[in-house]
């Protein structure tokens, strides 16, 4: 009896050690360290990407926590972290939601970031979700509707090409497109045979000719920079004369002026012209004057004149 209930004792012992060694596993699987100060992190992510509470966080491959909370916030998904240690976490950090295993789990890689400058446990790290393989899936399977639909199309144009070469006039036409392609080219290659010597005499003509221009070119360069320079100069000549003919009309512009305004004088009966030619009185004074005047030359040229001429005292 006393053996039966040692028996009993040492079960329920071991039983109980063993419900405490299971609790104290879980919690360790959970992320929880006991006896180390634990600092609440934020993270905000497009959605959860399948992370539940407990989904472990890695820090350069390394566990440092754990997910305590997800939940909706703003159109987007929050996630509330718990991670012991944050001295080596920066300002400019990052996360990504991936795959644990290939069976299944998601984790969170922690990006520490370069910054000098600490994390600030009350902003937000923002984060990203990788493609796994449900998704890859997927991609393949879209991948796959439109291989077939290009498998299709490659069938229907195999079936085009098939009737097409079925119809014996097609071929025909194509058997004589590719006879007649034939005969040309063997004629090309005959015309070319036979004139290969004229080919080639044309061609050393072409570089004689080449050469020559090059020659006369060379040669006759002084004689064409003289005649532009003689060309520039008799342009600078023709521009001055130009320029001279120009101030000529001027004066001959101004001189018919005068002679319009002195015809119009004569005209109106304003000067001396006008008087002479028109005023009847001035006139015959004029022709008595010039009477007068000649019959004293006429006496001067008969008689001679007396000239009494006193120098120096007055009469």
């Amino acid at each position: 009896m006393k053996e039966q209930r040692s028996t009993d004792l040492r079960v329920g012992i071991v039983s109980f050690f063993g419900i405490i060694l299971f609790i104290i596993g879980i919690s360790l699987g959970k992320g929880l360290n006991f006896g180390v100060r634990q600092n609440q992190i934020l993270f905000r992510f497009p959605s959860s990407g399948g992370l539940e509470t407990g989904s472990p966080i890695f820090i350069n491959g390394v566990k440092r926590g754990s997910v305590i909370g997800v939940a909706n916030n703003q159109r987007s998904v929050l996630v509330t972290a718990s991670i012991g240690d944050i001295s080596d976490i920066y300002s400019d950090a990052s996360a990504k939601i991936s795959m644990l295993e290939i069976t299944g789990g998601r984790k969170i890689d922690l990006y520490p970031g370069a910054s000098s400058k600490s994390i600030d446990i009350n902003k937000e790290i923002p984060g990203a979700i990788a493609a796994d393989a449900t998704e890859l899936i997927g991609m393949f399977g879209d991948v796959g509707t439109d291989a077939r639909i290009l498998i299709k199309r490659l069938d229907t144009i195999t079936a085009s090409i098939t009737t097409i070469l079925a119809d014996s006039n097609t071929i025909s036409h194509a058997k004589h497109a590719i006879g007649q392609t034939d005969t040309l080219v063997t004629s090309l290659n005959l015309l070319i045979t036979q004139n290969k010597d004229n080919l080639r005499s044309a061609v050393s003509t072409m570089n004689s000719l080449a050469s020559e221009l090059r020659q006369a070119v060379n040669t006759n360069e002084p004689k064409v920079r003289k005649l532009i320079g003689q060309l520039d100069s008799a342009a600078s000549s023709a521009n001055t004369l130009i320029t001279k003919i120009d101030l000529t009309a001027t004066d001959a512009r101004e001189l018919i002026n005068d002679a319009r305004i002195i015809t119009q004088e004569i005209r109106t009966g304003k000067g001396i012209v006008s008087r002479v030619i028109y005023d009847p009185k001035l006139s015959t004074q004029l022709d008595s004057t010039v009477n007068k005047l000649s019959r004293f030359l006429d006496f001067v040229e008969t008689n001679g004149v007396n000239v009494n001429l006193r120098l120096g005292t007055r009469p």
